[in-house]
């Protein structure tokens, strides 16, 4: 097995997903997005992570929240960003005061 076939074997959903949280906390540039958000599996791994978060059954900007997720809705999410036809929605962001001082995002 070459080099490249190990790594390409090696990146999982959970491993890019990592990466892409390890990137955003360093404030660095992500790659190949749109490959990346044409994988069914980020999406059910996104949703594994989110589920259990309460927060994520609050609606936000729009009304819909975690437990409206499907196969279907992904299925569907997935051909309208590969027809760049998908529509983002703003997200709401505060800060939040810490106990001990300052504030967190």
């Amino acid at each position: 097995m070459s080099r490249d076939e190990k790594g390409r074997e090696m990146r999982t959903a959970e491993t890019i997903l990592n990466m892409i949280q390890d990137r955003g906390k360093r404030q660095l540039p992500l790659d190949d997005v749109y490959r990346q958000l044409s994988h069914p599996n980020m999406y059910l791994k996104s949703y594994a992570k989110l589920y259990r978060n309460t927060g994520a059954m609050t609606p936000g900007m729009t009304e819909e929240t975690v437990d409206g997720m499907s196969m279907e809705k992904i299925v569907t999410i997935i051909e309208a960003i590969r027809q760049e036809k998908w529509q983002w929605t703003p997200v709401r962001r505060r800060d939040i005061p810490k106990r001990k001082g300052g504030k967190r995002p």
